[in-house]
Order: C-alpha cells, then sequence, then structure tokens
C-alpha cells in the first residue's frame, strides 16, 4: 500500500502535519539549549547525529542526508575537528568515524 497516494489531504491531516512539524521544532530547540553548554551549534550536533546513525557515511552521503553542500559539511567536520583537537591527517595516525577523514591529534 502507498501510503501517500491513499492519505487525503483534509483538515485533520493538516492539523496532525502541523502538530508534527511544532513538536520537532521544539525538540530541535531543546536540544539546541543542551548542545550549546557542550559549545555545539546545531548543524554540528545534528552532524554527529548523522554520523551517529550513518556509520560509515561519506562526505557527499552525509550532505545529502542533512540537505547541505558537500563543503558546508566539510567545514562543520574541520570545526568539530578544531573542537577535538583534532587536525586533518594524510597519516594513517588515527582515523576517527564519520565521514572517512583521518585525522591526528594536534602537536
Amino acid at each position: 500500500m502507498n501510503f501517500a497516494r491513499s492519505t487525503k489531504v483534509n483538515d485533520q491531516t493538516i492539523a496532525l502535519a502541523y502538530c508534527i512539524s511544532d513538536i520537532a521544532r521544539y525538540y530541535r530547540t531543546c536540544l539546541d539549549r543542551e548542545m550549546a553548554a557542550h559549545g555545539l551549534t546545531r548543524s554540528q550536533w545534528w552532524l554527529l547525529a548523522n554520523l551517529q546513525y550513518n556509520d560509515g557515511a561519506n562526505q557527499q552521503e552525509l550532505a545529502e542526508l542533512m540537505e547541505m553542500g558537500k563543503s558546508a559539511v566539510g567545514k562543520l567536520i574541520d570545526q568539530l575537528g578544531e573542537i577535538c583537537g583534532l587536525t586533518p591527517s594524510q597519516n594513517d595516525i588515527q582515523t576517527i568515524p564519520g565521514p572517512g577523514m583521518r585525522y591526528r591529534a594536534r602537536q
């Protein structure tokens, strides 16, 4: 059964969609406050959440999942690397989970 085709748009459907959207917005706002205490922006914690649920995703896949440009995701990765005290590395010193970039501890 194709749900999208079988659902008629009516006042109840619109009201439900509004409620779901409003709850999601409220949840994101609460998470923003919690993550701000750890020095993370919404984009940064959203990237971390996507990495957790899409382990092994590359930068292009993350960009599609997050509905962002590939370069924007790259900047977020770099920001998180800075926060964690890691820098991009061509060497195989330490690999962290995520979009496949290799990082090493800053010296």
